[in-house]
């Protein structure tokens, strides 16, 4: 028998062969009162096993590193040789030295192995593996087996659960259906998840797409603590669909081109003694064939960003496969402990070859943030001006991926690539606008994530093209190669008001500038403070205001006994206020009133997208909603809602019905995506006389070679400018344009209430076939119309997408707490 399934098998069988040790610690199964694969263990039970393993054992240390949003715990455990264990934290900090996020140089040459599991609730297989790995793992090194010399080599971080609320969702679900026999007919009810399904997290969202975008608890959670360690390997152990049989690296194309020849090498090696295994057991595998590295939120692409080689395990199951499935008659049976198995040995076979890379793996490691040493510097410049809110709001993010950045304190001009106009320009750059430079630690990083142009080889790809985020906040970027020497120093991200004395002819102004903005005033809202509006833009005094800035006079907080909770509330979410003493801000404003909002939710609903719904809503602006199932709708339930939202979905006759009813009797209601189509069949609709014209219809086809021919037709997650009208309240805030995912292939003829439309050359970054491209220019992409005595919104693309778009968020809640009738 070869050496190296040798290796393997001598763990499974000095464990059974340790009496001694079996006393102290024991087994999954024999801690959780079964056998581990013939039930889905619930996460507080995986927590309870992680803690008894770490007391009884000197080869474990156990982190909490923070908490889900439904409040379960989120841990981490370090392994590795007694020894290591005994100066980890030297090994940590020389991990961060080497690669440059702590000053001095390494004292200890251990690399770092994180083995990330069940970032997907449903694929539940996942946290059943962390549990056997770190049995086995901790028993090979209290008996001194053979392979308990690796230890000596690498640490081990072992994630067992990124996602508890998901995973625990699953599981209720799975066992509330599950009798006393086990059903491996697919048509069985155990297989069939009821929505919103168990893949996501509470606010439903995928978290396997949030690692660059830090939306989510999980997510922030998670990376702080990655960060504290900064591993050279990382793994994400996952489950596809039951037909398919296990994937490992290489990834397919198109990967990121800052994904280096050595990370792709690695891939090469890893994957040869993967292929060993496989191939001894018999096992079916594919490679380079599917998920590929192109999209920076990913948890193997954006470890790759912070000098991993982060790998992607995709194991046969998924939510559908249950503890046991089979497909057809023929096909064979699909048990948890066959997806076990499989993880377990691709898992043993990561740490073997790190173990024997590991001196290339540090050498490599470092050599990825030493990169921009010998290369020309790249300059990003932020230009504050108005923008400073929605400008904090970017560098916190940046702030989290370790990215520097600082301010000028010089006007000069430059030229460079500005990202509005898609055009090399000579621009004049004031005394504090923001500077970053890719001549630091998380160059690399930056480099992507502020990418105005993403280069791929194959347009067939898993998620988007294209995202950066001088497009997602809608801000004024110039990119430079040219040489620049200016003095900068440190930016505050603080902001200060306005130092005007406060008199009682005083009036506060607040930009509608960013959601940050937008949060405040909703909590102002939620405390009944009185606001009014500014019906159109005006100067006074010397200073310009937008339409759309919010007022609040002294003399209102005064007499409501507000105005301390209104400093604080100012001070809380660092909000940028202005204050005007003059009353004839006053005269120029309209009152704004607090708004009875509901959302549909259910089987109906897209997930993702009502999730995106129901997050900025409870967590960006903090402004509390109303939440009713399709199933569950009717009038009179909604009758008391001042605005109704729908998100993308597939809906029922009698679900338009009810919303078409709504809207006639006097409501308000905003439709993203194919939603729109609640009323493309209603007569009484002008976007009836208009559906020839226009492709209401996004479907996606999972058909490779039938995709690659329609392609032509299809926006493959590319960004595009839009153009709003000015004159509308859909502008206000100086939202004259903004830019716009481009997801799906529905089109929307320019209506006659058309609140923002497709400009010519609209493409910004990213791919959209050769005839979408072509059609796309004069059509809708917000509009409206009045059905009844109400009005009917229009989002031809959802703009909540993934919670990070900051710049159609924005434009969605003008559409929201203004009227754009």
């Amino acid at each position: 028998m070869p050496r190296l399934l040798f290796l393997i098998q001598l763990i499974c069988c000095s464990i059974l062969a340790s009496p001694i040790f079996s006393q102290e610690i024991k087994s999954p199964s024999e801690y959780l009162g079964y056998s581990l694969g013939t039930k889905f263990t619930y996460h507080h039970k995986i927590i309870d096993y992680c803690k008894e393993v770490s007391l009884k054992s000197q080869s474990i240390k156990l982190f909490n590193y923070g908490e889900s949003s439904e409040g379960r715990e989120l841990i981490a455990l370090a392994f590795s040789s007694p020894k290591n264990i005994e100066r980890l934290e030297e090994i940590r900090i020389s991990n961060l030295q080497r690669a440059g996020f702590l000053a001095g140089e390494p004292k200890v040459d251990i690399p770092i192995v994180w083995l990330g599991y069940n970032v997907h609730g449903n694929e539940a297989s996942g946290s059943e593996v962390a549990l056997k790995v770190l049995y086995e793992l901790v028993s090979s090194v209290e008996d001194s087996t053979e392979f308990s010399q690796i230890f000596d080599n690498i640490v081990v971080i072992i994630d067992p659960c990124m996602n508890p609320d998901g995973r625990d969702r699953y599981v209720t679900s799975y066992n509330q259906k599950q009798g006393v026999f086990i059903n491996s007919d697919p048509n069985d009810w155990t297989h069939i998840e009821s929505w919103p399904s168990g893949r996501y997290n509470h606010y439903i969202f995928d978290l396997n797409r949030d690692w660059a975008w830090l939306t989510q608890k999980e997510t922030q959670e998670r990376t702080k603590f990655y960060r504290t360690w900064m591993p050279e390997v990382y793994v994400d152990f996952h489950e596809m669909m039951p037909q398919y049989s296990y994937f490992f690296g290489p990834p397919a194309e198109p990967i990121n081109t800052a994904i280096t020849d050595w990370q792709r090498e690695y891939q090469k090696i890893a994957s040869k003694e993967y292929i060993k295994v496989f191939k001894e057991r018999d096992w079916s595998y594919f490679t380079e064939e599917v998920f590929d590295l192109l999209y920076p939120s990913y948890g193997d692409s954006w470890t790759c960003l912070n000098g991993a080689v982060g790998f992607t395990f995709e194991q046969g199951g998924h939510g559908v496969a249950g503890l046991s499935l089979k497909r057809t008659k023929r096909s064979q049976e699909l048990t948890l402990n066959d997806r076990i198995e499989k993880h377990f040995e691709t898992t043993l076979m990561t740490l073997i070859t790190a173990s024997k890379y590991k001196n290339q793996l540090l050498k490599e490691y470092k050599n990825y943030f030493d990169y921009k040493k010998n290369k020309n510097d790249v300059t990003y410049i932020i230009k504050v001006d108005k923008d400073r809110s929605r400008v904090n709001t970017l560098l916190h993010l940046l702030q989290k991926h370790q990215i520097e950045f600082s301010q000028s304190m010089n006007s000069f001009e430059i030229e460079g690539y500005r990202y509005s106009t898609k055009n090399v320009e000579t621009q004049f750059i004031k005394k504090g606008d923001i500077v970053l430079t890719n001549n630091q630690t998380m160059g690399r990083a930056l480099d992507v994530l502020f990418s105005p142009k993403v280069i791929y080889n194959d347009s067939l790809t898993y998620d988007l093209t294209s995202w950066a985020l001088p497009y997602a906040y809608n801000l004024d970027v110039i990119k430079t190669e040219k040489k620049i020497s200016i003095p900068t120093s440190k930016y505050n991200l603080n902001i200060q008001s306005s130092n005007n004395a406060i008199t009682d002819t005083s009036v506060y102004v607040i930009p509608w500038s960013s959601l940050n903005q937008v949060r405040f005033v909703s909590t102002l809202m939620n405390e009944n403070i009185n606001l009014g509006y500014l019906k159109n833009d005006t100067t006074l005094n010397g200073e310009y205001f937008d339409k759309g800035s919010i007022i609040i006079s002294e003399v209102s907080l005064l007499s409501s006994g507000k105005a301390s909770l209104f400093s604080l509330l100012k001070d809380k979410y660092q909000a940028e206020v202005k204050i005007q003493n003059s009353m004839q801000l006053l005269e120029c404003s309209e009152f704004i009133s607090p708004l009875k909002i509901t959302v549909v939710s259910g089987e109906e609903t897209n997930a993702t997208d009502f999730g995106g719904i129901w997050f900025y809503f409870d967590q960006i602006i903090g402004y509390p909603i109303n939440i009713i199932q399709s199933n569950r709708l009717s009038v009179s339930k909604l009758e008391k809602a001042d605005i109704v939202i729908v998100g993308d979905g597939n809906y029922s006759s009698s679900t338009k019905n009810i919303i078409y009813n709504y809207v006639k009797g006097g409501g308000k209601a905003i439709l993203f995506e194919n939603a729109i189509n609640i009323f493309a069949d209603n007569k009484v609709s002008e976007l009836y006389a208009l559906k020839e014209e226009a492709n209401l219809f996004n479907t996606k086809d999972k058909n490779t070679s039938k995709l690659r021919t329609s392609l032509t037709n299809k926006a493959v997650g590319a960004i595009i400018k839009v153009q709003v009208d000015k004159q509308n309240n859909i502008s206000n805030g100086g939202m004259d344009s903004y830019y716009s995912l481009k997801q799906n292939s529905i089109t929307l003829p320019k209506m006659e209430n058309t609140l923002a439309y497709i400009p010519n050359n609209p493409l910004m970054s990213g791919f959209i076939g050769d005839i979408l491209i072509k059609d796309l220019p004069g059509k809708s992409m917000i509009a409206s119309e009045n059905i009844g005595n109400g009005e009917v919104i229009y989002f031809v693309e959802s703009p909540v997408f993934r919670g990070f778009w900051n710049s159609g968020m924005q434009i969605f809640s003008n559409s929201i707490f203004f009227s754009t009738e």
